[in-house]
């Protein structure tokens, strides 16, 4: 049988840095449609109703 070694943890410095986890899909996407919204100057109500929705079944990420 094999001898197991143990290594002491790498220092500090030796760590690999932890990035920020990804961002969300959905509040990718809604950020997208809220300035497409915003840019053709339409109210969330005007969208939805454009949509056939309700604006209370609307995204709440792209609420504003």
């Amino acid at each position: 049988m094999a001898d197991l070694l143990s290594f002491p943890p790498a220092p500090r410095s030796d760590r690999p840095k932890r990035h920020d986890p990804e961002p969300l899909w959905r509040h990718l996407l809604g950020d997208q449609l809220r300035r497409r919204r915003h840019d053709r100057e339409e109210t969330l109500t005007a969208t939805a109703e454009k949509a056939g929705v309700s604006p209370s079944t609307s995204p709440r990420s792209n609420a504003g």
